[in-house]
């Protein structure tokens, strides 16, 4: 691997010195190193355990006479400096390579060191040993190889060189500028022959230093035989990066860290037709289903035709059908825990074998609900953990997941039967990613993956007996709350796992018994019914008594806890909160002081709160309603937002006072 060093120490260090003057301006890389070295912390971000020093990647193709094909290569230097232990971790460093049918990715050069200085105060440096370097198969598409940097200390620092060789053009390395550590300097250069079109994708809220764009002409071959093409050349640098920090409510961190992701859209070979590949959405729907794995799949389930009988009649409605069907499939179908956009094998054979991963699954679900005569569609999605989809942005790779969409009139359902305990309309958490693709042969737009909202209901009936609240609470969960119920708890444990979640999550509770209802009837509601006593919670001084009639639900704290925020809030769906307490006043003590009533609502009644607390005869009522009617609040929402819950946090602290008359 060729880099220019001197180059590349002499940009490191103009970084460095931008916010370290006490650095010199003339510097090689041993210099450089051994600055980096007697660094103690890092100026901007004294809580930072590593800091990555410089990272420069280059990728570009090569011509392959033989093959008359081009192969890309990628090639990394990145030098890292560990500030503490806590840094230790970034000595561990993982590559990864695709595999593919025949071919699969290999690495070229692969060295490092880790440096130190010795007694005599000079530099010194250990190697990379072979022992250090493991390879693994992750999945059947990717292998990793992993690197142990050596004699890691705190205080060390160390450089890894690598290049990777890949015979896939759809493989162009993204680049991260921005990680869970500073970073001083990054810098990425793309050489891309002019047969080969890619979609760019730069993202993140960190913004770039520069970016520079060229071209140059490129001979190959010799005097009797040659050809020459374009070649367009990129460099995007970003420099003084800070970390990344993780915040509440983001659904994937990497969704907005600042980096620059490829999708080959199209390549256009000199007389040859030009293949379009991700050139639009439209493109990638057709692609889909012109696939075996995929859309050509569901046309091959004339099979369904004689098991349909077994299952429906026709004087079942439509949504009845949706229900059976649903039903069936998830009795039949186990999940194997995958997530995938293809099938593994034709659906004949996977509904035979009984297990599949969600794409076998799913496409399953509607070649069954299409053979029943229903509407049905697949559509393609990007799990969270997976990274969101931009609409700006077309590609195909970023799909790993499919889900299942019925035309209901002029409405329709999301189903995904990977789930036992979910019903049509509602979805797990990993399928809550803003926005998926329905694909067909005639549509192809965006349909929001939303669900019904996480309802819930909880009514507390409590009073004052020998210094314990005792009494009833009943919580009601509805759509989503009892989907989550059902996938948190077993349905034969009878409440005994839900009374230890409620004691443990507050101290002086106990939950003397409980019966849940609804648990095991996916279309109702699941409805909780304890008996509590609650100790040391009322505090008597002299002649008062003080208590928070919030009780078990009152929020503590504040989840948005940074002033500022860039990037937006996701939450997973909507949600409506609802809490009603009923206190017998004891008998001899009078009202003292009530909390004042709270109506607040954020514009366009994108969340409301009320609180309300009122006394008729010798009855305490409190009404407390929280509802979020949105799902993903920008970074210009934020501060709104925060105050929001820091004013609802202040309101649920408040205490009732009563005095003995």
């Amino acid at each position: 691997m060729h880099i220019n060093h001197h180059y590349l120490s002499i940009k490191t260090l103009w970084i460095f010195l931008s916010f370290l003057v006490h650095f010199h301006v003339h510097a090689t890389d041993e210099d450089l190193i051994m600055k980096a070295l007697k660094m103690e912390t890092y100026e901007l971000d004294t809580s930072a355990h590593a800091v990555i020093i410089s990272d420069v990647g280059r990728s570009y193709f090569r011509f392959d006479h033989p093959l008359w094909d081009f192969e890309l290569d990628f090639e990394r230097t990145i030098i890292v400096k560990i500030i503490d232990s806590e840094g230790f971790d970034w000595a561990d460093y993982e590559i990864p390579l695709y595999v593919g049918g025949r071919y699969k990715e290999e690495m070229g050069t692969l060295k490092g060191f880790s440096y130190e200085i010795n007694e005599k105060g000079k530099l010194s440096k250990v190697k990379l040993s072979k022992d250090a370097i493991f390879r693994e198969e992750t999945n059947e598409n990717w292998n990793q190889v992993k690197v142990t940097m050596p004699n890691i200390k705190e205080g060390s620092v160390y450089e890894l060189q690598y290049t990777v060789r890949s015979p896939y053009p759809f493989n162009l390395q993204s680049w991260n500028f921005q990680r869970s550590i500073p970073t001083l300097y990054s810098e990425y250069n793309t050489q891309i022959p002019e047969y080969l079109v890619y979609n760019k994708n730069v993202k993140g809220y960190h913004p770039m230093e520069s970016h520079e764009e060229s071209s140059r002409t490129t001979t190959l071959g010799g005097s009797n035989s040659s050809f020459r093409y374009i070649e367009y050349l990129d460099k995007w640098v970003a420099k003084d990066i800070p970390a990344f920090k993780e915040e509440p409510y983001l659904s994937n961190s990497s969704n907005y860290m600042s980096a620059i992701t490829f999708e080959l859209s199209l390549t256009k070979f000199p007389n040859a037709p030009h293949v379009p590949y991700t050139s639009s959405w439209e493109a990638i729907n057709q692609k889909l289903m012109e696939n075996e794995s995929f859309g050509k799949a569901l046309d091959k389930s004339a099979f369904i035709r004689k098991i349909l009988p077994e299952i429906i009649t026709e004087d079942l409605t439509p949504e009845e059908k949706v229900m059976v069907i649903d039903d069936h499939i998830k009795k039949k179908m186990k999940w194997n825990g995958e997530n995938r956009l293809y099938i593994s094998d034709n659906l004949k054979k996977t509904y035979e074998s009984g297990i599949g991963n969600s794409a076998d699954i799913n496409l399953l679900l509607t070649a069954f609900l299409r053979e029943a005569g229903l509407n049905s569609f697949p559509v393609a999605l990007s799990t969270r953990s997976n990274g969101l989809l931009f609409p700006t942005f077309p590609t195909l790779t970023s799909f790993n997941y499919v889900i299942s969409l019925v035309l209901m009139g002029d409405d329709y359902v999301l189903i995904d039967a990977t789930e036992k305990h979910s019903q049509p309309g509602t979805l797990p958490m990993r399928c809550l990613n803003q926005k998926g693709r329905l694909i067909d042969q005639s549509i192809s737009e965006w349909i929001p993956l939303e669900t019904g909202p996480t309802k819930s209901k909880s009514i507390t009936d409590v009073k004052l007996e020998d210094g314990l609240l005792v009494g009833t609470k009943t919580d009601a969960l509805f759509d989503q709350a009892a989907f989550n119920y059902r996938g948190t708890y077993t349905l034969t444990d009878h409440g005994e796992a839900y009374a230890t979640n409620m004691e443990d999550a507050m101290s002086g509770l106990i939950v003397n018994d409980v019966e849940i209802e609804g648990a095991a009837e996916l279309n109702k509601p699941i409805k909780a019914v304890c008996e509590i006593e609650l100790e040391e919670y009322v505090d008597e001084v002299g002649d008062m008594l003080y208590f928070n009639p919030m009780l078990l639900d009152q929020k503590t704290s504040n989840p948005f806890k940074s002033e500022t925020r860039s990037y937006p809030v996701e939450f997973a769906n909507k949600s409506d909160e609802y809490y009603f307490l009923k206190f017998l006043i004891p008998e001899g003590y009078t009202v003292e002081t009530l909390p004042e009533k709270l109506a607040i609502s954020l514009p366009e009644q994108s969340a409301n709160y009320l609180y309300d607390v009122s006394v008729t005869g010798n009855m305490l009522t409190l009404r407390s309603s929280l509802k979020i009617n949105k799902t993903l609040f920008s970074g210009s929402e934020y501060p709104a937002l925060r105050n929001f819950y820091d004013l609802i946090v202040k309101k649920q602290a408040e205490q009732v006072v009563l005095k003995r008359m």
